[in-house]
């Protein structure tokens, strides 16, 4: 019965936002349950999984060797939209979510902080950051979306948590992406490995703002309920 209340929620449930959408993972999805698969957005992008094991929740990534390759990072440049859905039995460690290249050079990287269970978004280096002002609370499931707005005349990066209308972090950064390396899930530079599961990735080549970021919140929250 529960299975069934769920599947007339999906069915019913607004749809997430396509414009600018370069890449949606919704790893709950038995068709990118293989080892292989393709990203459900309108490019197709190959992704090699390792270790990260599938189930209706997502991918289960062991923190120490899961991780999916994703190809190419998608072309963005001034602009960038970041989201994800994850658990962590504990969010103490300094995990990748997810980065746009291998290592801390890399254009963005979503990840948590190890001294203070908040999430980070990261552009260009991890010393342009914004740091969340919410410590994530252990074995709960957490929306959690970055953007970037080069045009912006400060406070550029920006966090938000679980479709919250204020921003729960943000800072000041202006220059350019560069995606040239590759995009991975769960970890970087055979480190940092993400340890939970992570359900549901998007990014955008565009800002989302904060109205088409809560619809996303409510169009995937049903799931993690």
């Amino acid at each position: 019965m529960r299975g069934y209340a769920r599947a007339i929620r999906y069915r019913y449930s607004p749809r997430i936002i396509r414009e600018g959408l370069v890449l949606w993972l919704p790893l709950w999805n038995s068709e990118l349950s293989e080892s292989t698969f393709k990203s459900k957005d309108d490019y197709h992008q190959s992704c090699v999984v390792t270790d990260a094991t599938w189930g209706i929740y997502g991918r289960t990534f062991n923190g120490s060797s899961a991780f999916i390759a994703c190809g190419d990072t998608p072309s963005v440049t001034d602009n960038v939209s970041v989201c994800a859905w994850i658990y962590a039995a504990d969010y103490s460690g300094n995990y990748l979510i997810v980065v746009g290249g291998d290592d801390d050079n890399a254009p963005f990287q979503l990840r948590t902080n190890s001294t203070n269970k908040k999430i980070e978004f990261c552009i260009n280096a991890g010393g342009n950051r914004a740091i969340g002002a919410t410590a994530l609370v252990n074995g709960t499931w957490n929306f959690v979306c970055g953007t970037f707005d080069k045009a912006l005349a400060s406070n550029e990066i920006k966090l938000y948590l679980n479709g919250n209308a204020t921003p729960d972090g943000q800072a000041s950064h202006n220059t350019s992406i560069s995606t040239t390396d590759s995009l991975y899930i769960g970890k970087r530079d055979n480190e940092k490995y993400w340890s939970g599961r992570i359900s549901e990735v998007l990014i955008y080549n565009r800002t989302l703002s904060l109205v088409e970021i809560i619809h996303n919140y409510n169009a995937t929250k049903f799931r993690y309920a």
